[in-house]
C-alpha cells in the first residue's frame, strides 16, 4: 500500500510527530531507561552519538524580513547538493568513528598498564 508519499516526507513527518510527543512528555522516562542498563555508559560510548553527523533540513532558513523566498532559494539548493553533502558527512562520520575507535584502544591501554603497575607496585598506605 503506498501513500505517495516520498522518502524525505516520510521522514519530516516522523520528526514532527516525535517532536510533538516530546513536548508532551512521551519521551519524559528516557533517563530512567538509561539507568535501568547493565553496565554504565563510557565517555567514549557517549561521544559515540555525537560522531555521527546527520545536517536537518529544517536548519535551513532565512531570518530576514521576507525571507521565505530567500529560505525556499536555500532548500532547493540545498537539496541540489544532497548527493555532495551526503558525502562530506559519510567522510565526516566516518572519520569521527574512527576516531572514537583509537581513543578507545588507547583507554582500554591506559587501563592495561594502570592495573600492570598496581600489580608490580601496591598503592602506598594513606598516611596517619
Amino acid at each position: 500500500m503506498s501513500t505517495g508519499l516520498t522518502p524525505e516526507e516520510v521522514e519530516a513527518e516522523a520528526i514532527r510527530r516525535a517532536r510533538e510527543r516530546i513536548v508532551a512528555g512521551g519521551y519524559a522516562n528516557v533517563a530512567e531507561l538509561e539507568a535501568l542498563s547493565d553496565e554504565p555508559r563510557s565517555a567514549i560510548g557517549r561521544l559515540h552519538e555525537w560522531a555521527m553527523v546527520e545536517v536537518d533540513l529544517e536548519g535551513v532558513r532565512s531570518t530576514r524580513p521576507l525571507g521565505r523566498p530567500i529560505t525556499a532559494a536555500k532548500r532547493g539548493l540545498a537539496r541540489l547538493l544532497r548527493q555532495y553533502h551526503g558525502e562530506l558527512e559519510a567522510q565526516v562520520s566516518r572519520f569521527n568513528v574512527a576516531l572514537l575507535v583509537y581513543a578507545g584502544a588507547l583507554e582500554d591501554r591506559i587501563e592495561q598498564l594502570e592495573r600492570r603497575l598496581d600489580e608490580l607496585e601496591p598503592p602506598a598506605p594513606p598516611p596517619s
